[in-house]
């Protein structure tokens, strides 16, 4: 569980907030809205988070598949210099250059840039199989140099040329301070990080999903933003592709197979997730539960779940 203690959260006059401070409460923590902050002997906790949003439209019958990028190069991020840390604003920069390299400058790792048509010709095939009918009709990416690159590949191996668009909603969880960086650096460069998340078997999930990296989104934040994409997607017409990230993707899973926040824990903590190249689709028909008729790894091999029935979940 998450616990902060009052007094550390609590500025006065002879006191000058620092980067290396912890950051306000509320910066921090979902908005109150969503929100049951409670005072109990002199600790703030974060109570029981409820999300009340309509399901995902099912007036019309569609496919959508979310394919994962290729492999990525590792992650290289520049560090600013310790006095820039140091300055009030700067743990906002780093996170701000984290993005950018995150966003613009990270591409796929050259490995999967030499078997990225192989790849491509294969997953059009297994696409165009899976698809009720029988073609790819729209190709959507998230903002990303890797996911251009990846939808690149495909593109090229479908038939006709298709319409490619950007939608950022598709966009990878933002990590903050933790993109290019370990647990441990981040310890050693904000000695508050821990004050912040709680990690380990006994934390709340309800809280551990709930609060964001520094400066990030949380994976509550994430399933937001995807139900907002599932939204957005519905509206579209006939079968379509979108390139993605492993974050995404599993917020998504978690949206439509309805997993309980165990389940997430579960995912996270052994990293199991769709692998790069991998891709989930589901099939949505008026009236019914969206139904997933593909889930294939890296090696184009059907998983031990491969699900022809309705989700049970």
């Amino acid at each position: 569980m998450l616990i902060i203690d009052k007094k550390e959260e609590t500025t006065n006059s002879n006191h000058s907030r620092t980067s290396l401070d912890p950051p306000l409460l509320f910066s921090i923590l979902p908005t109150e809205e969503h929100s049951e902050l409670k005072d109990i002997n002199k600790k703030i906790f974060l109570g029981k988070i409820t999300f009340r949003r309509k399901a995902v439209s099912t007036d019309t019958e569609q496919t959508i598949f979310f394919v994962r990028h290729l492999k990525k190069q590792p992650e290289q991020v520049p560090r600013l210099p310790r006095f820039f840390l140091s300055a009030p604003w700067g743990w906002r920069l780093q996170c701000a250059v984290n993005g950018i390299c995150n966003k613009y400058l990270q591409a796929l790792h050259p490995d999967a840039r030499q078997t990225g048509k192989e790849w491509g010709q294969k997953m059009a095939e297994r696409l165009q199989s899976a698809a009720p009918s029988g073609k790819i009709d729209q190709i959507y990416f998230s903002p990303f140099r890797r996911t251009r690159q990846t939808t690149q590949f495909l593109r090229v191996a479908l038939p006709g040329n298709l319409p490619i668009r950007s939608l950022s909603l598709l966009r990878e969880q933002n990590a903050g301070m933790r993109y290019g960086w370990s647990f441990e650096e981040v310890r050693r460069s904000f000695p508050w990080y821990d004050k912040m998340i709680t990690r380990g078997e006994k934390c709340d999930p309800n809280i551990y999903l709930s609060c964001p990296e520094p400066g990030g989104e949380s994976f509550r934040d994430l399933q937001i933003r995807a139900h907002r994409a599932l939204e957005v997607l519905r509206t579209k017409s006939g079968t379509i592709v979108c390139v993605t990230h492993e974050g995404f993707i599993r917020a998504v899973r978690a949206e439509l197979e309805k997993w309980s926040d165990t389940e997430v824990l579960q995912t996270l903590a052994a990293g199991e997730g769709i692998p790069s190249g991998g891709v989930v689709g589901y099939h949505f028909k008026s009236g019914c539960v969206p139904k997933r008729i593909l889930l294939i790894d890296e090696n184009y091999s059907d998983s031990a779940n491969e699900s022809k029935e309705p989700l049970s979940r």
